[in-house]
């Protein structure tokens, strides 16, 4: 029997967004914390990692967006391990929310266990496995782009410059993996705003665009002060999403940290799914 693990998070007031929802950093967020809980529920606390001189890294993940979650909301996070390889563990999340039992977001992160001090990766001790046991289930597949979308070949690149602050790091002194998503976010409508159309003109002309799906591929891990650089291009469209490429690179290096896709769904004022508008997308393409 595989172990499965059932967390409840109440949604604080702080965690909303502008649209007053949930923001999707902040589901990653418990995902992070319903990990851990799993991981103390058979006795591999944070104290055991650090005895051990262990750290876990995510170095890849994927999160859908369902449906909105608001404020006073209990969400139940349900994780398992779906497979165990030599070099990585692959952990799945389902997030309800308690009464209706509505989905609202699935995820799939790739972890690796570490030597803290090197950084080079271990492979699970026998126990481990055996306390975790794998249970194949899968609960959001790798996906790029989304169903429906069609490649963009020539579309404009917009570039985004940010340094790292003390506040977006975590315990090992690295940038949290879901700070990249507000990053992500955040640079798509930076290019948007440059082409011209910014959040007051959505606004305007009674549209929304909601972040519904995003993949991060985590090469590097940056730290406070590294100056960054992300590159972002419209990769995919449909009629009523878009999914954006994002390139985050070290300056001056050149090094790559990582390497993401993000999916946003157009909404008119009732919610309903969109039309994405001409104007805003000939502006996004060469």
């Amino acid at each position: 029997m595989s172990h499965t693990v059932t967390v409840p998070f109440k949604v604080r007031l702080y965690e909303l967004d502008s649209l007053g929802h949930v923001n999707n950093a902040v589901y990653l967020r418990y995902c992070e914390q319903a990990a851990m809980e799993a991981s103390e529920s058979v006795g591999y606390t944070l104290e055991k990692y650090r005895e051990k001189g262990w750290i876990w890294v995510i170095k890849h993940t994927i999160l859908e967006h369902v449906a909105p979650a608001f404020y006073g909301d209990i969400i139940e996070v349900t994780t398992w391990i779906s497979q165990i390889t030599p070099a990585s563990t692959f952990r799945e999340y389902l997030l309800t929310r308690q009464g209706d039992g509505a989905l609202i977001a699935r995820a799939r992160s790739r972890w690796v266990l570490l030597d803290a001090e090197s950084g080079r990766p271990l492979r699970m001790p026998a126990e481990m496995r055996e306390l975790f046991r794998p249970n194949g289930k899968i609960a959001v597949r790798d996906l790029k782009p989304m169903r429906g979308e069609k490649p963009i070949e020539r579309a404009k690149v917009f570039s985004h410059q940010r340094k790292v602050q003390r506040y977006e790091l975590d315990s090992a002194g690295h940038v949290n993996n879901a700070v990249y998503l507000n990053w992500l976010e955040q640079a798509k409508f930076d290019a948007m705003a440059s082409a011209g159309y910014t959040t007051a003109w959505l606004k305007e002309v009674g549209i929304t665009i909601v972040q519904v799906r995003a993949e991060i591929e985590y090469m590097k891990p940056a730290v406070e002060g590294d100056e960054l650089e992300i590159i972002s291009r419209l990769a995919a469209m449909a009629r009523t999403h878009g999914t954006w490429e994002h390139l985050i690179y070290k300056k001056p290096t050149g090094e790559l940290i990582a390497r993401a896709w993000s999916t946003g769904a157009f909404l008119n004022p009732s919610g309903n799914p969109t039309r994405a508008p001409e104007e805003l997308i000939n502006a996004l393409i060469e």
